[in-house]
């Protein structure tokens, strides 16, 4: 039987530690208390998970101090990378996963990490902060869950990260939806700020699936060691699962580079209408313009300069300049064709 050490005395609590689990051969859970776990002994067949809290500097400095757990399982613990990886070292599986952080509000936008190693019929876990899955696999085995290995208990996590990173992509093909339709309304709608934020966090969920895609692509090559087997074989059931999420983000990217590419267009083909109707505008304008600025010279010799209807005058050819300008404006297309200047 394994007897879990560290540098307190016998009876002490070891600093820092949120939960402790015992399992059976058959892997039924007890809980166990804080006081008593640096006297707890493993069962025979059984083994024993450990989850500690790192921003308890007492707790660092417990760890730190395991002589149980080899170097590289310490290292992994007490490292601040955030890098997903699984690492083997003799006599130890470590490694480190992302999961989402549980806060008071519900939302989940933010990103923590579960480092664990595995070493004999110990599992001891460590984080900065409250995670979604790890909480899940905590309540459920609380409530009587069976777990056979450590394996299984990365097994268990890996699904529930699964699980709500199926439930993230859900949220974001409905969320794109929602831009997809506002974006092919019959009115223009600048969606390029939400269609960003949603391809930012498409782009985010991505990476973190495909790192650990391409973390337990990596367990091939150190599977020959008895953990890592063990560990292997265990999440290679819920490679699918993230596979078809990672394709399904891949789907979400395209689309979303295409409807970026359509309220491009869209946004262009509102900018040129707005510039026919500028050059319209001043068009129209241009020949009252001219007349205007002709009878604002003060040179002698003005026609209608002492006409008591020169001021009517000036308005009829302001308004005829300006219809007549209309009038080209409406045939010189045709004009120009039959004249055999364009084609």
């Amino acid at each position: 039987m394994n007897a879990i050490h560290g540098s307190g005395r016998p009876g002490d609590a070891p600093p820092g530690l949120l939960w402790g689990f015992g399992f059976d051969r058959e892997g039924r859970p007890e809980a166990l208390e804080p006081e008593l776990v640096s006297a707890f002994s493993t069962r025979p067949g059984g083994w024993t998970w450990l989850h500690f809290d790192l921003l308890d500097q007492r707790c660092q400095n417990w760890l730190a101090a395991l002589n149980h757990i080899p170097a590289a399982g310490r290292t992994t613990l007490l490292s601040s990378g955030d890098h997903q990886h699984i690492r083997v070292a003799p006599g130890c599986l470590a490694g480190v996963l992302a999961d989402a952080i549980r806060k008071l509000d519900g939302s989940a936008d933010e990103i923590g990490h579960w480092r664990f190693t595995m070493s004999g019929a110990t599992l001891v876990s460590a984080g900065r902060h409250s995670l979604i899955a790890v909480e899940a696999v905590r309540q459920a085995i609380a409530g009587g869950a069976q777990v056979a290995s450590p394996a299984n208990l990365v097994e268990m996590i890996l699904e529930e990260i699964a699980g709500e990173c199926d439930q993230r992509v859900q949220n974001l093909a409905a969320d794109l939806d929602r831009v997809e339709d506002r974006i092919l309304a019959d009115e223009v709608h600048d969606e390029r700020r939400p269609l960003a934020q949603l391809r930012r966090r498409v782009v985010r969920l991505h990476r973190r699936i495909d790192n650990v895609l391409a973390m337990v692509r990596r367990l091939d090559h150190l599977a020959k060691a008895e953990p890592a087997l063990s560990v292997h074989a265990a999440v290679a059931r819920v490679t699918q699962r993230l596979a078809e999420a990672d394709h399904e983000l891949r789907e979400l990217q395209e689309r979303g580079r295409l409807l970026q590419e359509e309220i491009a267009a869209k946004l262009a083909t509102e900018a040129n209408n707005y510039l026919q109707g500028i050059s319209v505008l001043t068009a129209l304008l241009l020949p009252p313009t001219l007349v205007v600025g002709i009878y604002g010279m003060n040179v002698k010799d003005i026609p209608f300069a002492d006409d008591d209807m020169g001021f009517l005058w000036v308005m009829f050819f302001c308004v005829a300049g300006a219809l007549v300008a209309y009038w080209l404006m409406k045939r010189a297309p045709r004009l120009f064709r039959n004249s055999g200047l364009i084609r």
